[in-house]
């Protein structure tokens, strides 16, 4: 293959076609996709590792969806279980250094 064909950047892969004796070459880029991070502000794998923590969780949301029973509308159900998760995790979950947080 002639150098000028040959592939010298990972993310462009060069395809050569013959057609007719006439040479098409088609340049296309690959694996752009970017990753998304997680951005957590809190610790959740407190939650994973100690179960007295992790059961004051399950009790705390479970008390809270007894009292959702009664809502009919589905977004109303949402954002207040959301809610609820959202306040117990600001209460009993520590929150990460801002230092962890950028590695």
């Amino acid at each position: 293959m002639p150098s000028k064909y040959q592939n010298h950047c990972q993310e462009q892969i060069v395809i050569q076609i013959i057609f007719s004796h006439v040479q098409v070459t088609c340049k296309t880029k690959g694996g752009n996709l970017k990753k998304v991070k997680a951005n957590l502000k809190f610790q959740m794998d407190l939650l994973k590792s100690y179960e007295k923590s992790r059961d004051e969780f399950a009790v705390a949301v479970h008390n809270k969806h007894e009292t959702l029973d009664n809502i009919s509308e589905i977004e109303a159900l949402w954002s207040e279980m959301k809610k609820s998760r959202n306040e117990f995790i600001e209460k009993h979950v520590p929150k990460k250094d801002t230092k962890e947080q950028e590695k």
